[in-house]
């Protein structure tokens, strides 16, 4: 028994007179293994003729192992000098394998570890080992941060022996963490500033809502304000017409008697004063008719009753009433309607109170050429567009845009004397838009005007 035992010890411990001398051995990646201050032969060597005990087979084993990881394994003895450090190591520190045998593990120490942190490591590692980041200093004096695991190497008896470090090289993943919290940091400050802009428009549209709230509380008794002046203005407008067409109708109507001259006691002139009276007062009853129907529209008093109706015959019978004002033969009064097209769904009498005013002005300003009506279909045969087409005296651009505006008189000052109410256009244009239709004018200074009535609204040209 204690011969086998003796045996045992002699194979586990490879003797001095087993390596020969002035040969060292390799760990097998160029880099000769440091060993009780000696140079160890290679590991990937051909294997020497001589026999190889098993420890030293398990030996070049583990350093195999120690070579082929990428982790920075060192192994020093319990003064903390190098006996063994892996290619990994030697190419991560900068250094070759013969300027560490036998180096304290110092000069891999950094200034930024702690003082305490050697002493500190080393009492852990002989207790239960040791584990954590640290920095260290490289040959050309740049710093490297590691996570180091120490072991302490025991012999098989128990006795510490040395030490074995492992450790990673986490100076990437450090840099990137940096680099993640200054961009955190950053994000946290924008997030802030946002906040704080937020806030600031917050307050701001606060403060614009409130004036919002301001104005339309202002509008809103503007438009109270304007509604009841309205009312008021409706009100007087029909108590006054009352008041008005009625003496106005007597009045008309006895000049109609005294024109006709039953006795023969009225001369020349005082009949050319009673033909005077009667246009005057047929001139003011129609300016009071349609200030009433302009202030019906604008109230939304006005009731619009729309049928089916033939456009042609509401046209003919417009011209065929009209005739009475074509005072001269050089005028000629035409139209032009496509036959066979479709009952028209409007309000008749609105609609031919408009076509009264567009071909009332058009006879009125127009001394020689023509008067002409006509209408426009689409592919079904349906009304889309009326035209009053005359070849009058036209209208100057500068007044073109206000030709709507009440109480506007837009045609040219020589032919003043062709007197107005100034709000037939206005009324033709309001009640066009009241029955959902579109009046628009289009003229050129001594040509003409045309007044196109566009019955589909998508479709206006002005």
């Amino acid at each position: 028994m204690t011969k086998k035992t003796h045996h045992s010890r002699k194979t586990r411990a490879p003797s001095k007179k087993g390596v020969r001398k002035g040969k060292a051995r390799s760990s097998g990646q160029g880099h000769p293994e440091v060993r009780n201050g000696k140079s160890v032969p290679e590991l990937q060597r051909p294997a020497q003729p001589e026999a190889v005990s098993a420890s030293e087979a398990e030996g070049r084993f583990l350093m195999h192992a120690f070579e082929s990881t990428s982790d920075l394994v060192c192994i020093t003895d319990l003064t903390n000098r190098l006996r063994f450090a892996n290619t990994a190591f030697l190419k991560a520190f900068g250094y070759e394998s013969d300027e560490l045998l036998n180096k304290p593990l110092s000069v891999f120490g950094s200034p930024r570890n702690p003082p305490e942190l050697s002493q500190q490591m080393f009492r852990e590692t002989l207790r239960e080992g040791w584990q954590g980041e640290v920095y260290s200093m490289r040959k050309d004096g740049s710093e490297l941060r590691v996570y180091m695991t120490i072991s302490l190497i025991k012999d098989r008896d128990g006795r510490p022996i040395g030490l074995l470090r492992v450790a990673r090289d986490i100076t990437a993943q450090d840099s990137a963490f940096e680099d993640i919290r200054a961009m955190v940091t950053q994000l946290e400050q924008r997030v802030l500033e946002r906040t704080a802009e937020v806030f600031e428009q917050k307050d701001r549209l606060e403060h614009v809502n409130k004036q919002l709230g301001e104005l339309i509380d202002e509008l809103k008794e503007a438009k109270k304000k304007a509604e009841e002046a309205s009312s008021v203005k409706s009100n007087f407008l029909t108590h006054v017409s009352h008041e008005l067409r009625t003496p106005l109708n007597s009045v008309i109507g006895f000049a109609n008697i005294l024109l006709k001259n039953r006795e023969k006691s009225l001369n020349p002139q005082d009949l050319s004063y009673l033909e005077k009276i009667l246009a005057n007062a047929k001139h003011v009853l129609s300016v009071i008719s349609q200030m009433l129907d302009l202030s019906k529209i604008e109230s939304g008093r006005l009731e619009l009753n729309f049928s089916a109706f033939s456009l042609e015959e509401l046209i003919s019978e417009t011209m065929a009433e009209m005739q009475g004002l074509v005072h001269s033969n050089a005028v000629a009064v035409l139209t032009d309607i496509p036959r066979g097209m479709h009952l028209l769904e409007a309000d008749e009498p609105k609609l031919k109170q408009v076509l009264i005013n567009l071909l009332g002005n058009a006879l009125k300003y127009t001394e020689r050429g023509s008067v002409t009506v006509g209408v426009a279909l689409d592919s079904d045969q349906r009304p889309t567009r009326i035209d009053v087409v005359d070849t009058g005296i036209g209208i100057p651009p500068s007044k073109l845009k206000a030709v709507f505006e009440p109480f506007e008189q837009a045609h040219v000052d020589e032919l003043r004397e062709q007197e107005g109410t100034g709000l037939g256009l206005t009324v033709s244009r309001s009640l066009c838009q009241l029955m959902g239709y579109n009046l628009v004018v289009r003229s050129e200074l001594g040509k003409g005007s045309t007044f196109s009535i566009h019955l589909k609204l998508e479709t206006p040209t002005n």
